[in-house]
């Protein structure tokens, strides 16, 4: 049985047969294959070698739109993929005609974005992102301190605002409402849109 993505690219292939079609199986062959003559990127975020997300830069560089196709869309992925410029996000769950659609209208029209709509993500600071790096390894608060060079009754104060904006009691619970947001993969990449702001 064919993956999602197989079969997008088996859409693509019958719909513009003419149309030139490089596939990439990871980060770093996609590094080497975008070009000045690139028109579109159409990226998964779980590559073998990396997060899809840090093609980004690549694509700045040469003036390419950027799009990603994942089975992974929480929030806090889809809004790293637009913190990251990416002009749209597309689930797996789409059909390949769907998929074609959204494409054509990103190559017609290169300011047009299309993000899925999805739950408002929390409001989180520098430093709670922070704190919440640290809780997804699994590190204390007396070690979060340590590696942040605060004081570890900042540190707890910064935990309890985390958790009160995720609606969590404690750190388990916090950890486990993050990764639903998708915070675990999106963290690094989320910037100032992605409501990270420094207090």
């Amino acid at each position: 049985m064919r993956s999602e993505g197989e079969r997008s690219v088996a859409a693509w292939r019958r719909a513009r047969p003419s149309e030139p079609l490089e596939e990439a199986i990871d980060l770093a062959s996609a590094r080497r294959m975008v070009n000045d003559r690139t028109r579109l990127i159409v990226l998964d975020l779980l590559l073998p070698d990396g997060f899809g997300l840090e093609l980004s830069p690549i694509a700045t560089k040469h003036g390419v739109p950027l799009v990603v196709l994942s089975s992974v869309d929480a929030p806090a992925v889809v809004e790293a993929a637009r913190d990251a410029g990416a002009s749209g996000f597309f689930s797996k769950e789409l059909e390949p005609d769907e998929v074609l659609y959204e494409i054509d209208r990103l190559l017609s029209d290169r300011n047009a974005r299309t993000f899925p709509d999805h739950t408002a993500l929390p409001a989180l600071s520098a430093r709670e992102r922070d704190v919440l790096a640290g809780l997804f390894a699994g590190r204390g608060n007396r070690d979060i301190a340590v590696e942040l060079g605060l004081g570890l009754e900042t540190v707890k104060s910064h935990a309890a605002s985390l958790f009160a904006r995720l609606g969590a009691t404690d750190r388990l619970e916090a950890v486990r409402v993050a990764r639903e947001l998708g915070y675990d993969l999106a963290l690094p990449y989320l910037g100032e849109s992605g409501r990270a702001h420094r207090p």
